[in-house]
């Protein structure tokens, strides 16, 4: 009774409007997932191994592209709550970093530095076109890191329902692309590529045509100041901790591109997508309620940021224990097999990400907060710690143990971050 009572505690205190983004973005994000892995099943029909796992990698990879997201989200995030910043800056940060992506993106594509790096797996012969086409889909990656900031923006400018229509029309625009490229067309590797891509890039330029008009209309808009200098230095160190954790949270592909057949790439990458799901579900609710946190900060009020941290906690556990059973449920009768096309998926890699996304309900609500808090230099400690933790561990247990391996690195990873304190700047 007890428990019974603790839990109707925990959903009565729940910020409502915040569950309200939750479930309405989740909707969004849950339909993204969907023609990510809907996109999965029609290219493992109409694409030989080799290629598919070229696919795999760039959706795995697109964590370490949200680095040249450059930190700018936090950056506005932070200093938009202590009024430093206004809509007319922060319109024109967006735009300076698309032309930013724009540049960089053509410029390593003329490179090839990313097959070069990315592309090292042995037992799989990747083609010169398969290598060509890598370093197209990264700069297609690139240019989507500006979406991020886009994305920030219309939460805090109380547009979140603008940016989930976004997200679901982007859902329903590439999945009747892929149906109707799945059923009319000859199969192309490049065409596959921008099939899928192009839309992410497209569905926000009327964002940036509208922010554009609003960063140099100076009769509408008011304007703060802005020292750019001190901008790009508050940045930085965000930019440092951006790139720590996205080495971290990629650093799983990159030991799987090494070690793994694709075979078992498309099983280790359809259980994340899963789980990846109940991730949805609690970082939208602490994204949302994350002003409050800088609000409460500024009164002192500790037990307001206890219950953000209980909240957030009981919603991201909820929802790992149901995609677990769920996942689970689907595998046993065998019906994902058919939704996936043939895919299997591991036992044992299902458990291991259950363990691993338990873990990082805990661990990422101390990081955003923590973010939030501007604690700067003790995110960097924390994530260096967890980059060598799974360093010294993912090699040796990849070898032996495959993606299982690579989650059990990445849960004693996380593990070891608790016993680093997240306080000071």
């Amino acid at each position: 009774m007890l428990i019974i009572s603790n839990i109707k505690l925990i959903i009565t205190s729940l910020n409502h409007k915040a569950i309200n983004f939750m479930m309405v973005n989740f909707i969004a994000r849950f339909l993204i997932a969907l023609t990510q892995l809907y996109a999965i099943s029609v290219f493992t029909r109409i694409h030989d191994s080799t290629s598919m796992s070229v696919m795999i990698l760039l959706f795995g990879y697109i964590i370490w592209f949200n680095l040249f997201e450059l930190g700018l989200s936090q950056t506005i995030q932070n200093r938009l709550n202590i009024y430093k910043l206004k809509i007319k800056n922060i319109s024109k940060i967006i735009l300076l970093h698309y032309i930013f992506v724009v540049v960089i993106a053509g410029l390593l594509l003329n490179v090839n530095l990313f097959s070069f790096l990315l592309l090292n797996n042995t037992e799989i012969l990747f083609t010169d076109e398969n290598k060509n086409n890598f370093d197209i889909g990264c700069s297609f990656l690139i240019l989507t890191s500006n979406n991020l900031l886009i994305h920030r923006f219309l939460i805090l400018y109380k547009k979140s329902k603008l940016l989930n229509l976004l997200l679901i029309c982007q859902a329903i625009i590439t999945s009747g692309l892929l149906f109707f490229y799945q059923k009319y067309f000859n199969a192309h590797q490049l065409s596959s590529l921008l099939i899928y891509f192009l839309p992410q890039l497209f569905i926000n330029f009327p964002i940036l045509t509208i922010l554009f008009v609003r960063a140099f209309n100076s009769k509408n808009v008011r304007n703060i100041p802005t020292n750019l200098i001190y901008i790009l230095k508050y940045t930085s160190s965000f930019l440092l901790i951006t790139f720590l954790s996205s080495f971290l949270l990629g650093l799983d592909y990159f030991m799987i591109s090494y070690f793994s057949d694709s075979e078992e790439m498309l099983s280790y990458h359809i259980t994340i997508r899963f789980f990846y799901f109940s991730f949805m579900m609690y970082f939208a609710y602490i994204t949302f309620v994350a002003k409050k946190i800088n609000t409460s900060t500024n009164i002192n009020d500790a037990f307001e940021i206890k219950k953000i941290k209980k909240n957030t906690a009981f919603i991201g556990m909820s929802s790992v224990i149901l995609i677990y059973v769920f996942v689970l449920i689907l595998n046993q009768i065998g019906l994902l097999e058919l939704i996936t096309n043939g895919v299997n998926i591991d036992n044992q890699i299902l458990f291991g990400a259950f363990v691993y996304f338990s873990v990082r309900v805990f661990a990422d609500t101390r990081i955003v907060i923590a973010q939030n808090l501007s604690y700067r230099i003790s995110l960097i400690k924390l994530y260096t710690t967890q980059i060598i933790i799974s360093l010294i561990c993912m090699p040796f247990l990849c070898y032996f143990f495959g993606g299982l391996g690579v989650l059990m690195s990445l849960s004693l990873s996380y593990i070891s971050g608790f016993f680093v304190k997240l306080e000071g700047k």
